[in-house]
């Protein structure tokens, strides 16, 4: 059975997660400022936000509910419909990209009962839900965290050679090396926003896939087929994901209008 060396899984890996991260926050985000724009209101694109000239309570509540519902419906879609795009390189930037946006979902559910201003709590306190579905809305989140770090566990035996320093490898150290540089890219951006929205866009950051390190819950109840991974050093991916930080830090920063 043909292996793929840990230093190869660890670098691709971790360019993986922070490529797919960008991908996932900036594909979220364009979910409402689509959704705005739609309705016929000047939006403003940035980083990790988006602002809107609405006033009205349903574009408002339209707007907030675009960007969890995309990032949950195309995540799982990616996660199941992608599983086996890409050999190499491509193989980990769908699998991170599947898996962080469902997370971005799962993880708006999560933090409505703590975080008004974020998306799901904004949507409910709009409508005016009772504390009940606050609570629901985290125990979805939740279970939906933990359904993704089942599945996550398959990846990571299947693209390991099976042991659990590979397995640490590709479960751990990628993603806190994927997530320590996706915290250094946003912090640029955010530094201007309100503080209530600096703490939901930089735990919205931090927690993109905190479902990985979970896998260890998960591991030994799997039983999965190796699956080899043709990778080397990802020079292009790396220029790449350079490149993406950029625009992020320096175009999406600043903001993009339309209307």
């Amino acid at each position: 059975m043909a292996t793929t060396s840990r230093t190869q899984l660890l670098v691709n890996s971790s360019v993986a997660l922070v490529l797919a991260g960008m991908t996932t926050v900036t594909l979220h985000e364009l979910a409402h400022f689509v959704t705005s724009s739609a309705l016929g209101h000047s939006t403003t694109l940035f980083a990790t936000s988006v602002d809107s000239a609405a006033t009205d309570v349903p574009t408002n509540i339209a707007t907030a509910a675009a960007g969890p519902l995309f990032s949950l419906v195309f995540g799982l879609a990616i996660v199941f419909g992608g599983r086996r795009w890409g050999a190499g390189f491509g193989r980990l930037f769908w699998m991170w990209l599947g898996f962080t946006s469902a997370q971005t979902g799962f993880g708006y559910l999560m933090i409505a009962i703590i975080a008004p201003v974020g998306d799901t709590g904004k949507v409910l306190e709009l409508l005016g839900a009772p504390a009940i579905l606050f609570w629901v809305s985290l125990a979805v989140g939740i279970a939906g965290t933990l359904w993704l770090s089942r599945l996550f566990a398959t990846r990571v035996v299947a693209y390991s050679d099976g042991t659990e320093p590979s397995m640490r490898t590709f479960g751990i150290f990628s993603w806190l090396i994927g997530t320590g540089a996706l915290v250094l890219i946003y912090a640029v951006t955010v530094m201007t926003l309100p503080a209530d929205a600096i703490f939901v866009s930089m735990m919205g950051i931090v927690a993109l896939a905190i479902f990985a390190p979970m896998f260890s819950f998960f591991y030994k109840r799997v039983s999965v087929p190796h699956e080899h991974l043709a990778l080397r050093t990802p020079v292009i991916w790396i220029a790449v994901t350079v490149v993406a930080a950029l625009v992020v830090i320096l175009v999406l920063n600043r903001g993009v209008t339309l209307g």
